[in-house]
């Protein structure tokens, strides 16, 4: 009987894609992943880290591109609500404009530390119904890259929000995900600080994908994470970052560093989101860093955006939640 559901489970995601059929929007469309190149380069991933397991980070989602394709990551952060980057949700046209993505075209896994082979009694899929982009987002400088995921169900009667808001873009799911031990809410700042002064120890960035800059090889597997510093922003090499809403992080030297495929994902410093994985130029190379969205910058803007699209009121409390022998689901 465990092996006839198995199978079900793995015919039922090889076949969402079909099953769901997607209406194309017309235009001239790029793929749009700003790493190096919003035009050239795929995705972002971790270079120089190692590899985890998703019950490390049980925030983690892996956002995929159907019919079956991981894209970028996110963070589940309320219900229905997977933040991400907005790059990840629009599509991008010649005259350097862009607009949101059909959301047909995405899908969210969570609870997987290795996204293309299920992982029984852990996995869960979701399909998405509404991207959220921030509306000033740019391409020019990558500001506002930020946004959320919605999954598609009925409004929440009560569901936390775990911390306050987020600059970001924001994906709404179908349904809301089942939270246990490896599926819960990732924790956002409270309020802008300076984190710089706050966060002296090396922080953590999150992703699937390649760990070998510059190859087609070691892409998109298992989960992976790497430990790099804040850079100070008179300390940071890149070019038009935006003290407030943008933050360095990596290693000088080179070696470490988020890369194609980790768009969308966390930056932790001591457990708490920060950063969302932005841009960069290559990867680990010497005298470059990653740019990330700062999180704390965005906080009214994720409240207001996350409550006018079927969330019920948040109380901004962390929320720490036991996990026994059974699944909590946020409906």
């Amino acid at each position: 009987a465990a092996r006839t559901r198995a199978m079900i489970f793995f015919a039922v995601l090889v076949l969402i894609p079909y099953l769901c059929p997607i209406s194309l929007v017309t235009g001239v469309e790029t793929t749009a992943t700003p790493w190096e190149s919003a035009v050239d380069k795929p995705v972002v991933r971790i270079v120089g880290g190692e590899i985890t397991n998703i019950k490390n980070y049980p925030f983690s989602v892996s956002v995929q591109r159907r019919p079956h394709s991981h894209l970028c990551g996110g963070t589940y952060v309320a219900c229905r609500f997977v933040l991400s980057a907005a790059h990840c949700m629009v599509r991008r046209f010649l005259d350097g404009t862009w607009a949101a993505e059909n959301p047909r075209h995405f899908y969210v896994i969570a609870g997987a530390t290795y996204v293309y082979l299920p992982s029984w009694g852990s996995m869960q899929v979701e399909l998405v119904d509404k991207t959220l982009p921030h509306a000033e987002f740019r391409f020019s400088d990558m500001r506002n890259d930020i946004g959320l995921f919605r999954k598609k169900s009925k409004p929440c009667n009560h569901c936390e929000w775990p911390c306050t808001v987020i600059h970001a873009p924001l994906l709404q799911l179908k349904r809301p995900l089942y939270r246990n031990a490896y599926v819960q809410y990732a924790t956002l700042p409270l309020e802008i600080t300076d984190i710089f002064q706050k966060y002296t120890e090396d922080c953590v960035a999150i992703g699937w994908g390649r760990h070998i800059p510059d190859s087609n090889q070691g892409s998109g597997t298992y989960l992976r994470h790497v430990r790099i510093p804040l850079i100070s922003p008179d300390k940071c090499p890149m070019p038009q970052v935006h003290k407030e809403k943008q933050l360095c992080a990596g290693v000088l030297e080179g070696g470490r560093d988020a890369c194609q495929g980790d768009s969308g994902g966390p930056l932790l410093c001591n457990g708490t989101q920060v950063g969302i994985v932005s841009w960069g130029e290559g990867c680990a190379r010497p005298n470059t860093a990653g740019v990330y969205s700062r999180v704390d910058f965005y906080l009214q803007w994720l409240n207001e955006t996350i409550i006018q699209n079927g969330a019920a009121k948040y109380s901004f409390q962390n929320i720490i939640i036991v996990v026994r022998n059974r699944r909590y689901r946020d409906d």
